[in-house]
Order: C-alpha cells, then structure tokens, then sequence
C-alpha cells in the first residue's frame, strides 16, 4: 500500500477505540512496508500504579504521558499495571478525555516518528458529523508535543467516521471501490463496547447510526466468555478482558494455576448469543439485510460477529477480510488521509503528475449536500 518515494506523504492512521488503540501507517518516508500495531486503551493515572520504581517500569511494555499535568502510563501492558480494574470510558465526551489524548500521544511515540504529514484520527458513527467534537481533536492533537523525551510534529489532523474508515480498508485491498457506485452497501463496526453501522448507497453515505447499541460489543461477549471459562476450570482466573481478548486472537495463551493451557474455542460458540441483542437492534432500525448487495463487517470483533451474523442470515453477502480485522479502521484512516493528501496536492500544482492508479487508494469521503460521497480517485 505503501510506495518508495521520496514524495510520499507520512501518515498514520490512528483508531482509538474503547477497547484498543490501533495502528497504521509510515514508518519513514519512502518506506514501503508500512507500521502496524496495537496496543490497550487503557491510560494508567500515575497514583494508581499497582507498584512502582524504575525496574518496574523498564519491566513493561509502557510510555509515561503527561497530560494536564497528570502523568498515564500507556502501552501494550498497562492493564497489569493497575492495582484497580480500569473500565474504559463509554460516552461523548471520551474523544475529549485526559485518557484519549494520552492514548494518542502514546500511539505517536510507539511510531517512532519525528514528524507527520497527517495524522488520520476517527470517531463513531453517531458522533463524526459533531463539528464540536471533529475541531476539538483537530485542535488538540495539530502541533508540536513533547512524547517521552522526544519532539513529535503533527502538522494536519483529518478525521472520519470508523465504519467508513473500515469499508474503505476492506474495498481497497479487495479491489471494490469501483463496484461500490453500483452498490447498496451496509457497514457494521462491532466494536468494544457498542455496535456501529453505516448505510452507503451507490456511493454515497445515506444513514448512520445515531445511538448505536451500548454495552452489546465485544466487552459483553467477552464476559460472558470469560464466565463459562472460570466456572469450567476451577484454577482458572482471568484478570482483566483484555487478556481474554488477546488469547481469541493467538497473541497470548491462557494458563491455569497449574500452569496448564486452556483452549478457549470450545466456549465460543456458547457466548454467540450475546451478540443477538445488536442484532436485533440493527434488523429492528434497518429491516431485513437481504436489501443489501453485500455487508462490511469491520474493526476487531469484527470475527465473532461474522460469525453470528452468518448463523442467522446465511444468504447475506459478507465480505471477508484476509488482513487483521482488528487493525481495519486504522488502515482504513491512512487510506484515506493518503487520498485526500495526494488530491490535494495535485489540485494544487505540487505534485508534477498524476500518480499511477495502482499506487493511490481509490476511496476517500468529502462533505456534500445531503450526505457524504466516497470520491474515487
């Protein structure tokens, strides 16, 4: 996705969810494999360290930030370094938290970058068309911050909507941007917390979610797992869900007191039931899915819902998505921030020609009457 220029733009798309902070983007300029990774999204305040000391610290996978003056600790293991289980926070004003911006200064130095071109942020279906909300992030992530001992330079900030940031990942690397003006689409962003939908209509964004469902996403699915796990194994005690979250996905096994492995596939298909309420829900606001040429299942619990989507409509059109699911969105983002820089850059005179089809993404969004359009290069 990424091409060896010297033109080419630095962006990093960024997906802060209630559940993890995700990542794509340039790793240099000219770079032609791309930067990608993931980690909690959990900001650790300093006072609730379940310890401290440097040795500590140098022992895990975190970043200080500094905040307001408060101090977090952000990264792969600050779920175990709280002596309290932190939940994450669910409402409007999370895009305007100490927390939020704390995982997104983490997500900047984790890049190891000095500077970037854009930084590609997004919001839920229900709150990306809050101009409050969309300027405030502008606002306060443009500019220049101090990250753990290092200068970060963020010179422009572009945000979108999550479910369109994870259609247009999955339509680029499956070849569908064209085919998509033809088509009556339906985008499904399961996410930690809530379940997000987008409707797209030959083209054009025609209805979003403005409530989505609310404690009915993969936090829901992963406590009941995480219950028929311990009742099953005695010896069996699960911290926190992001451990169970990261053992669904292979990145970690799971391991009773004894230190024997348990394998969680056979519980899976018990816990599918919590995902009957979005369902639901969905087919009560948006009648029957057969209207739908095909269906985007996006973002990380996008597997599981597949899953329960093709169990109850097995003659819907799901689109499958041979990269991480759960890095979608973010992709997604630098796709489109990628378009949007190379557009303008050529509408401007600063680039000297038109860049091969292959090598620009082929979907971008822009503001228009009555909707938002998906602009093809």
């Amino acid at each position: 996705m990424l091409t060896n220029s010297s033109a080419e733009p630095l962006i990093l798309g960024v997906d802060i969810g209630y559940g993890n902070v995700k990542v794509y983007g340039s790793q240099h300029r000219g770079a032609e494999v791309p930067q990608q990774f993931h980690f909690p999204a959990l900001a650790v305040p300093c006072d609730e360290l379940a310890e401290s000391g440097t040795n500590f610290l140098q022992a895990h996978q975190v970043k200080r930030m500094c905040v307001d003056d408060i101090e977090y600790f952000v990264g792969p293991d600050a779920p175990r370094l709280s002596f309290r289980r932190l939940s994450p926070q669910l409402d409007r004003a999370y895009s305007t938290s100490r927390e939020y911006f704390a995982l997104g200064l983490g997500a900047l130095a984790r890049s190891g970058l000095a500077e970037l071109d854009i930084l590609a942020l997004g919001l839920p279906a229900m709150y990306s068309d809050h101009t409050e909300l969309v300027e405030g992030l502008k606002t306060r992530f443009t500019g220049t911050h101090e990250v753990a001992g290092r200068r970060i330079v963020v010179k422009a900030v572009n945000v979108y909507s999550q479910p369109v940031g994870g259609m247009a990942s999955l339509a680029y690397t499956k070849g569908l941007m064209q085919s998509l003006r033809s088509k009556r689409v339906l985008v499904i962003d399961p996410g930690f917390n809530t379940v997000d939908w987008t409707v797209v209509d030959h083209g054009r964004v025609v209805r979003t979610a403005k409530d989505s469902t609310r404690d009915g996403g993969m936090a829901a699915f992963l406590r009941d797992l995480k219950g028929r796990l311990e009742r099953a194994h005695q010896k069996l005690s699960i911290s926190t869900l992001y451990e169970l979250d990261e053992a669904l996905r292979g990145e970690r096994n799971l391991r009773d007191d004894d230190g024997v492995t348990v394998d969680v596939r056979p519980f899976v298909e018990r816990s599918m039931a919590t995902w009957e309420t979005p369902l639901n829900d969905l087919v009560s606001t948006l009648g029957s899915l057969g209207k739908f040429d095909i269906v985007f299942v996006v973002g990380g619990a996008a597997a599981t819902f597949r899953q329960a989507l093709a169990a109850r409509y097995p003659k819907v059109q799901v689109a499958n998505n041979e990269a991480p699911p759960i890095l979608a969105i973010a992709t997604g983002f630098y796709v489109l921030a990628r378009h949007d820089y190379l557009r303008s850059a050529e509408a401007n005179g600063s680039l000297p020609a038109r860049q091969p089809r292959g090598s620009v993404p082929a979907a971008s969004t822009r503001q228009t009457t009555g909707g938002r359009e998906l602009a093809h290069a």
